[in-house]
């Protein structure tokens, strides 16, 4: 039987991992990123495919509510520093992300910033869009434009 557990990051607010069944190594690591204040049961679709993968499943949830101290750069970092840490306890050497909405430009930004090392195999954008991508268009508070 899978095995959800809540985990705190630093950095990030307790995030949902989903293990497989298997007791062998994970086919694979994916981190799930929803839309914008969404909660994370509304991915229990793909979640249940990818467990029956035997991928390692990582739920995240996007709270847009502090988008200073918590925007998408952040996030992107934050996801990025996530696998850091789960690649060794899991024995993956490479990642996937599934984002909607918001998630799936956070996606495509990890891919755009922390990708040099190759580990992030795939991303499944659905829907990518955001009302308000500081961080590429917005100078005044700092952030750089980024072509993609």
């Amino acid at each position: 039987m899978e095995r959800s557990v809540q985990r705190d990051f630093d950095g990030m607010p307790s995030v949902t991992i989903d293990e497989p069944r298997t007791t062998r190594t994970p086919a694979g690591l994916t981190f799930v990123v929803g839309a914008a204040n969404m909660p994370v049961s509304k991915y229990l679709s793909i979640k249940n495919v990818l467990l029956q993968m035997d991928h390692v499943v990582v739920r995240l949830f996007v709270n847009v509510a502090r988008p200073i101290r918590n925007n998408h750069r952040t996030k992107a970092d934050n996801i990025h520093r996530m696998f850091q840490e789960l690649k060794t306890e899991y024995r993956v050497e490479r990642y996937n992300i599934v984002g909607h909405s918001i998630g799936g430009k956070i996606a495509l930004l990890v891919a755009a910033l922390h990708n040099q090392d190759h580990s992030l195999r795939a991303i499944v954008a659905l829907d990518p869009c955001d009302q308000s991508p500081t961080e590429f268009t917005n100078k005044t508070q700092g952030a750089k434009n980024l072509d993609l």
